[in-house]
This record gives C-alpha cells, sequence and structure tokens, in this order.
C-alpha cells in the first residue's frame, strides 16, 4: 500500500510503500521524528507505482522520500487517494466481493468514503448488539 504522511509543523509530506500495515509504519516513523506526524491519504499499490509518484512530484522534492506540500500533491491526495486504511480495507473488499467495481471505487470522494465506513461501522455496532 502507499501512503503520504505530513508532519504537522513542517508540512512535509512522505510519499512511501508498506507491505505492513500503514498505522504500524506510522508508529515506526512517529519514533524517530521530533514532530507529530499524520496520515493523511493512502492507496493500493507497489514500489513502482511509489516511484512514478515520486517522479510525478519531483519539482516539490525535499530529500529522501519527502516532498513539500504542493496544491498539485493536496489535490492528488484528495481525488486519488482512501483517507485512512481502515477505508482502503472495505472499500477493497466491496470491490473484491463485487459490491463495487474498481471504478465506482477509484472514483469515491472523501465524504462518499466516510458515509460507506460510517455506514459500515453502524452496522457493525447494531450487528454487536
Amino acid at each position: 500500500m502507499i501512503y503520504f504522511i505530513q508532519g504537522q509543523s513542517s508540512r512535509k509530506v512522505k510519499i512511501g510503500f508498506t507491505k505492513d500495515s500503514i498505522s504500524r509504519r506510522l508508529n515506526q516513523l512517529q519514533t524517530g521524528s521530533p514532530e507529530l506526524l499524520k496520515l493523511i491519504g493512502c492507496c493500493n499499490g507497489d514500489t513502482n507505482f511509489e516511484a512514478k509518484l515520486h517522479s510525478l512530484f519531483s519539482s516539490t522534492h525535499s530529500h529522501n522520500e519527502w516532498f513539500c506540500e504542493s496544491s498539485e500533491l493536496n489535490d492528488y491526495i484528495h481525488d486519488k487517494c482512501f483517507y485512512n486504511e481502515e477505508v482502503l480495507i472495505l472499500i477493497n473488499s466491496k470491490v473484491a466481493n463485487g459490491i463495487l467495481t474498481s471504478e465506482q471505487a477509484s472514483g469515491l470522494t472523501f465524504q462518499e468514503q466516510k458515509d460507506i465506513f460510517t455506514k459500515h461501522v453502524e452496522s457493525m455496532y447494531r450487528n454487536a448488539l
């Protein structure tokens, strides 16, 4: 999975890849960071896709896998990414089960993602009662 993690003070964005959970990777990065880090987006992808993203945003490259915040990067995250790992996993399962097509999933707005996730959580809560 590809993740976009932002430093609260510097506003720099790390574009990275992990085979592990994104939340675990965020915790690893946070341990070595003097500033608060926050996941601002994630999407499906591998190391090749990560390299393409690094190339796409090379004009704002800061150092290593970190990029300066820009309107282009923010727009990409807002238009092409899921707002958290749980939503990404939920949407992937809906695609795998034929509830959504890949095209529908990739076209979801942040608000639509939140709505789907909220309904899912509410359904889990109701089923637990």
